[in-house]
């Protein structure tokens, strides 16, 4: 697996991560078997884990919605 750390503020410990427009972790969000997680660090530090690691580079779009709907602005990322 990977993981990306992703650095704001505010966030809440059931904060949900949206990848590609799909909820990641949050109430609601994918179980703990799935392919992919949020996890929570603190307010400041979310991780996105991902299996299983594949050294090809692929072009993804992520948000932070917090339980209110406040949500982040949408963020291009391009990794593994």
């Amino acid at each position: 697996y990977y993981e990306l750390v992703i650095d704001g503020k505010n966030f809440q410990q059931n904060s949900a991560l949206y990848v590609d427009g799909q909820r990641v972790g949050g109430i609601g969000g994918q179980d703990a078997a799935a392919r992919e997680k949020a996890i929570y660090i603190d307010c400041g530090r979310l991780i996105y884990q991902r299996f299983p690691y594949s050294p090809v580079v692929k072009e993804f779009r992520l948000q932070v919605v917090n339980p209110g709907n406040e949500g982040s602005q949408v963020v291009n990322v391009s990794a593994p």
